[in-house]
């Protein structure tokens, strides 16, 4: 198992990971791409939902600007299928007859699924690149109605680093939580020494938990925590 891909957010010039969600839903998200007739697969161990999401604001709205997202279809399959093939091709032939790298076709009238908030979006510069995701949205722009809180954390502590789901707010050193009511942005709070002081009492207690090897109900528990971002 690995650790996974995080979400990112731009605020006030600052790319931060996003390290928490906490609504008034059992499994809060910002952006469910499900919603646009999207059904995400896992395409490496590092991003098992399928897809990444970097959002920012927009006259102190919630908005999602990017989205790396792996869709399943039959014309994708055999896009990649005939890059391959042509990859094989080249490969035989001496570096002055090869030509120009083959580029992915457009897909389903110059996309590759639908679009969102009026944006296409377009393959990747390299499918054969391990872990491309097949749709990429950029400059999307579309308001989220979230309400709720996010903790946006930078400096992660590499010492913390575990392979395994989503790593907690408390491993990094800057950690901003954002307040939403109906995608408005309405307060911001330094967390930085809330986590600091969590983090103290987590090592003074022994570090990382070993208790999850306990039992196979304990190791399931475990993993189902490591993947949740509620807080």
């Amino acid at each position: 198992m690995s650790a996974q891909y995080d979400d990112s957010f731009l605020l006030a010039g600052e790319y931060y990971a996003i390290a928490g969600i906490t609504s008034d839903v059992c499994r809060p998200t910002l952006f469910d791409p499900r919603a646009h007739g999207m059904n995400p697969t896992a395409n490496n161990s590092a991003c098992w939902r399928g897809y990444v999401a970097a959002y920012g604001l927009r006259d102190d709205r919630l908005v999602l600007e990017e989205l790396e997202i792996n869709v399943h279809s039959q014309e994708w399959e055999e896009e990649l299928k005939r890059l391959r093939e042509l990859k094989e091709i080249r490969s035989h032939l001496p570096p002055l007859q090869r030509g120009p790298k083959p580029r992915p076709k457009c897909m389903k009238g110059g996309a590759c699924g639908p679009a969102i908030n009026g944006v296409l979006p377009v393959a990747p510069p390299d499918p054969k690149t391990s872990g491309a995701f097949s749709n990429n949205y950029h400059n999307v722009g579309l308001p989220l109605p979230f309400t709720g809180g996010v903790l946006l954390a930078r400096g992660f502590i590499e010492d913390l680093y575990e392979h395994m789901g989503f790593h907690p707010a408390w491993k990094y050193q800057t950690v901003v939580e954002i307040l939403f009511r109906d995608g408005l942005l309405i307060a911001k709070h330094d967390r930085s020494a809330a986590m600091a002081e969590q983090r103290e009492a987590h090592l003074a207690e022994g570090g990382e938990n070993t208790s999850h090897y306990s039992s196979p109900e304990a190791m399931v528990q475990w993993i189902d925590d490591c993947f949740d971002r509620r807080y």
